[in-house]
């Protein structure tokens, strides 16, 4: 399930053991706060703001203004926080609430797991007191949430979120050209943020950089004209990354520029798969092989770069050339035999003495 481009709460962990803090003042490094969040409860208030095309909206809830939930924490953070899911549709709608991990799908998208999967990272840390709740149209209900992060915790960065998934199957749109109508089940996710203290390793790995030329039975005689160029950016570190990759193509005769991928945010441990059509290569592919060199760089990161090559070998013009030479070298050969031949065949005249008369 994609992200819907929302996430969750910024905050700073205190430091020493498992003391629980309000979202509030999470970036403000004090007195520690009690070790137990409040008990929870759930409020309404008149629904306003933004909206999704679904009517309904899951936001970070408190008085600051958010798009994420962010925390800069230690193992054993305790956070006490909150969502709003507000409605400002014309009717009541009811939701199931889950935890999930996040993860970057393989054009580079965000993306939450499902609601049948088994958090394993982020989604474990987060408790949520209510798992449905029922909006009343045109209100607003503030839900409480705890973030628990574990003591063994990994230093690094880390994304997951709460996603919130209508229990209704509504219907959607009809599909073109077919009397048949969608069945939608609308969730919008918001996103968690969290940095944990320790050492930041930024890095980036470029894997499977392959230049593939296809054709068919014309590019085994002229040579191949166009080609795709895939490869896979990993994500190697422990640190978000938003990579941005440049390539070039040359042969002998050209070189072409691949196009700029801006892959966007990385989270650590995800793979982005590129893939770019390239043309042009005919006459260089002919003669030889092909270059391809990527880059990808990424703000903190040491930049990689590498290279690969292709040749579709052009048998069928290779072996019309090699016609051509076996006949020039008989036709070659057939005409000094016939300029010889001449010579060779002329009769041989006989001496004749002188006779007197």
């Amino acid at each position: 399930m994609s992200a819907a481009g929302l996430a969750l709460v910024a905050g700073v962990a205190l430091p020493g053991a498992a003391a629980a803090q309000s979202a509030e003042s999470a970036e403000s490094v004090g007195a520690p706060a009690a070790r137990q969040c409040p008990k929870s409860h759930i409020t309404y208030a008149k629904a306003g703001g933004e909206t999704t095309q679904f009517g309904w909206l899951l936001a970070p809830g408190g008085t600051r203004d958010r798009d994420v939930l962010q925390y800069n924490v230690v193992g054993g953070t305790v956070i006490c926080d909150s969502l709003v899911l507000s409605n400002s549709s014309e009717h009541a709608i009811s939701v199931r609430l889950y935890s999930a991990d996040a993860y970057n799908t393989n054009d580079g998208g965000f993306a939450f797991t499902g609601f049948k999967d088994t958090p394993k990272v982020v989604g474990t840390w987060i408790q949520l007191p209510f798992r449905r709740v029922t909006v009343p149209a045109g209100r607003a209900a503030e839900i409480p949430i705890v973030v628990r992060v574990p003591m063994n915790v990994s230093p690094g960065d880390t994304a997951g979120g709460v996603v919130a998934q209508d229990t209704k199957v509504r219907e959607g749109p009809s599909v073109a050209d077919a009397n048949v109508r969608v069945g939608v089940r609308a969730g919008v996710g918001v996103r968690l943020y969290a940095q944990v203290a320790g050492l930041r390793h930024p890095e980036l790995t470029v894997t499977r950089l392959k230049l593939d030329l296809s054709g068919g039975l014309w590019s085994r005689l002229l040579g191949v004209d166009s080609g795709k160029v895939s490869y896979q950016v990993t994500n190697t570190g422990n640190v978000i990354l938003a990579p941005e990759a440049t390539g070039e193509v040359t042969t002998r005769t050209s070189s072409i520029t691949l196009p700029d991928h801006l892959l966007g945010e990385t989270l650590p441990g995800s793979t982005a798969v590129v893939a770019d059509p390239v043309h042009g290569l005919r006459w260089g592919s002919l003669i030889g092989r092909a270059q391809v060199k990527v880059t990808v760089s990424a703000d903190g990161a040491a930049p990689v770069t590498v290279v690969a090559s292709g040749w579709r070998v052009p048998w069928l013009s290779l072996v019309a050339l090699t016609l051509l030479v076996a006949l020039a070298v008989c036709l070659l050969l057939i005409r000094r035999r016939r300029r010889q031949a001449p010579a060779e065949d002329e009769p041989t005249a006989e001496e004749l003495e002188p006779v007197g008369v």
